[in-house]
């Protein structure tokens, strides 16, 4: 792959990293969405947080217009009868991260990744390093033919 660092417009990181996972343009990622980042939508909130902004379903959904399907994953996964009796599922994240490209989320934040560089729409790219992702989101090109 040959990727490019992008930098995301106002409040859209989530929709500049897929761009980057997909090798397409942000600007047009963005434009297909149909959404700009910029509504306003809680009055009672300041600057970044009164934005509506990006919904992953609406990202996914996007990039699968331009031809990418999508596989989320939770980094940290537990099973169990209830709360109290649970047990972490282990896997080798590592492993699955190093041969694909993906999107890593957290509560505040998207980036993407090739698996040893994470591009950061804030403009840096920085070695991949473990951190609190809570959602990953591989990226795989397909033939399919819905239209964006």
């Amino acid at each position: 792959m040959n990727w490019k660092l992008q930098k995301s417009p106002s409040n859209s990181c989530l929709p500049t990293s897929f761009a980057m996972a997909c090798e397409i343009d942000a600007e047009t990622f963005i434009k297909t969405t149909g959404l700009d980042g910029n509504s306003k939508v809680w009055d009672d909130l300041p600057p970044p947080y009164c934005y509506r902004g990006w919904h992953l379903q609406e990202c996914l959904l996007t990039a699968y217009g331009f031809g990418f399907a999508t596989m989320c994953i939770s980094p940290k996964v537990f099973v169990g009868f209830d709360s109290e009796h649970l047990t972490e599922v282990s896997f080798d994240i590592k492993k699955i991260l190093r041969h694909n490209c993906f999107v890593l989320l957290n509560d505040s934040h998207a980036v993407a990744s090739d698996g040893v560089k994470i591009y950061d729409p804030k403009g840096f790219v920085y070695d991949y390093e473990d951190q609190s992702w809570e959602i990953i989101c591989m990226i795989f090109k397909i033939n399919n033919s819905f239209s964006v």
